[in-house]
Order: structure tokens, then C-alpha cells, then sequence
């Protein structure tokens, strides 16, 4: 093992001397320094890890969606671990508490309505012609999409 160092107040993290080698051969393929491929590796491990946690807490607040519609319709929810911790009918309002009470941890906030999934419309720049009295007109905006349905 690497020995353990200070960086500022905090110590150094420790690293076994294989895994910098590792570390070192696949940088230098890369050209770019070890440090900061770490840097790289280590946000994008915290990125899958909170995306994983987001996830959880959606299909969290799927299993309790009845019951929130009974108590909380139309107001915004904040769900951690598996688990209403706060709700307001202001967003705003339940983000500043949320700043304070988790300031470290990603909350799942959704606003309580009667479907628990959001549903998406997709666009595409074509006609698509199916029989002769339907035609769909598809704009695309932005990468997003919704069809609209033409009579013709």
C-alpha cells in the first residue's frame, strides 16, 4: 500500500501500488495524467451511485403512490430513503427546507399526481401515412417529441 498523506486538513486517500500502476498505463494511453483520471473515475462512480439512489427512491415513491394521492394530491413530495420525509404545495418552499435538512443527500422530489409515471410524446420529423384518411405530422423541437395526429 501507498503510504498515507495529508492534503489540507484531510489525509490522502490510500491506494494499493497495483492499482496506481494500473492507474499510471491506462493515463499515459490516454495522455492525460493519473490524477485526473481518477478524478474522472471517481465522479463518475458518484454519478451511478446517486443515479442508482434516484432510481430506488422513484420506485419507492411508485409503491407508496396511492396512498400519497389519498393525503398529498398535487403537492410536491420528497422522498428519501423510501420514505416521505417532507411535502408542500410550493416547490420552492420544500427545495430550501430540503437544502437544510439534506444538504448532502440527492431527495427524490415529484409532484403527487393521479399517474405516478410521467408520460412522454415522441416527434419525428416525417409524414407517416396509414391509409388514406390518417396522416401523422411529426415536428421535432430540441431532441423532445410529441406526434400529432392530422386528419386528411
Amino acid at each position: 500500500m501507498t503510504e498515507q498523506t495529508q492534503v489540507g486538513s484531510r489525509p490522502a486517500m490510500l491506494v494499493s501500488d497495483t492499482v496506481l500502476e494500473q492507474l499510471q498505463r491506462v493515463a499515459d494511453t490516454q495522455g492525460i495524467a493519473a490524477n485526473e483520471l481518477a478524478e474522472q473515475a471517481i465522479r463518475h462512480f458518484l454519478r451511478e451511485e446517486r443515479r442508482q439512489l434516484l432510481q430506488r427512491e422513484s420506485e419507492a415513491f411508485c409503491a407508496l403512490h396511492e396512498q400519497l394521492l389519498a393525503t398529498h394530491a398535487g403537492e410536491f413530495v420528497a422522498i428519501y430513503d423510501g420514505r416521505l420525509v417532507d411535502y408542500d404545495r410550493d416547490q420552492e418552499s420544500l427545495l430550501l427546507r430540503l437544502d437544510t435538512n439534506f444538504p448532502t443527500v440527492p431527495v427524490l422530489i415529484k409532484q403527487v399526481l393521479p399517474d405516478p409515471q410521467e408520460t412522454y410524446l415522441i416527434r419525428s420529423p416525417r409524414f407517416v401515412c396509414e391509409s388514406n384518411v390518417l396522416n401523422r405530422l411529426v415536428v421535432t423541437l430540441n431532441g423532445l417529441a410529441a406526434m400529432t395526429e392530422v386528419s386528411g
